[in-house]
């Protein structure tokens, strides 16, 4: 049921105190979904107009196959029309991956090793009139 975003019930969410945003984990027929709501503020002194984005996670998809997946059957770059078309549709760039353009860091292993990929990133709005220089992914040991 929808009733704005408030209203809506799942499996898991993360909300703010003020109702402006909402991240709900739904599952709909044995199928998980992530869904995000935004509502905007109402007062104009707390309305900011931008077009940055910072968007990271573990996105379960490889941007390239060749080069983002081991064992891969692929011989030459072969991107993902999805991520390529979402990143298009919003100005996003991989700022790793244009500093590191030939570096395979994969992130996740199959347990014997026998398999391992990378398709935990973070993507940025392009940068206008700035450059990245350096850009490191690491692990981080609990």
């Amino acid at each position: 049921v929808w009733c704005g975003v408030q209203g809506l019930v799942g499996e898991t969410h993360r909300k703010d105190n003020l109702g402006h945003w909402l991240i709900c984990v739904l599952k709909v027929e044995n199928t998980f979904l992530f869904l995000c709501n935004v509502y905007g503020y109402n007062k104009l002194s707390h309305k900011y107009s931008t077009n940055n984005f910072i968007v990271g996670g573990d996105f379960n998809i490889v941007c390239d196959e060749w080069l983002d997946r081991s064992l891969s059957k692929i011989q030459s770059h072969h991107i993902n029309s999805f991520l390529h078309i979402f990143c298009l549709d919003f100005n996003l760039i991989d700022p790793w991956r244009l500093v590191n353009q030939l570096h395979q860091p994969f992130l996740w292993f199959k347990l014997d090793r026998s398999a391992k990929s990378h398709f935990d990133f973070w993507l940025i709005s392009e940068p206008r009139g700035c450059i990245c220089c350096t850009c490191y992914i690491c692990l981080i040991n609990n």
